[in-house]
């Protein structure tokens, strides 16, 4: 399964993650960037807008976008390494709020541009590890000078 291209549906409703900005209007329903200024891409999908939102914000709030490319390379090499098969996009987090088999999810997938996220819909579990793809846990604290007292294997 692939991300659709941004005009075809809303599987592409998040761009690359270094390409978006805020609109500087109030999107209109079936704008690519309206989930995430809380307006349903598809009619169809309002009731389940404000639960959508939510999980998007709460899914992409420790986003490293700067860890998104080695995240999916070491995904890829990972199953080709175990002669897995590589279905392209991989699953990051599920949006929830839907009881049918086939659940919304933000995927990430690499294209020539970069890491690009979209929203697919696939009844399958794996995920890439959230670790893998989010700011660590003591960036923060090693930012602000904290050093572990424990020592650090060489």
């Amino acid at each position: 399964m692939r991300c659709a291209a941004p005009d075809k549906s809303w599987s592409a409703l998040i761009t690359v993650v270094r390409g978006y900005r805020q609109p500087t209007t109030t999107p209109a329903a079936g704008d690519r960037f309206g989930l995430l200024a809380g307006v349903p891409y598809q009619l169809g999908d309002a009731e389940l807008t404000p639960t959508w939102v939510t999980n998007l914000y709460r899914g992409l709030a420790d986003l490293a976008p700067w860890r998104l490319a080695a995240a999916h390379r070491g995904w890829r090499e990972g199953r080709q390494a175990r002669g897995l098969p590589i279905h392209d996009p991989v699953v990051l987090f599920g949006l929830g709020g839907v009881g049918a088999a086939r659940k919304p999810k933000v995927a990430l997938e690499s294209t020539e541009d970069g890491p690009l996220l979209c929203l697919i819909y696939t009844g399958g579990s794996a995920v890439l590890p959230y670790p893998h793809w989010t700011v660590p846990a003591d960036l923060t604290a090693r930012l602000y000078g904290w050093q572990p007292s424990i020592r650090q294997p060489a």
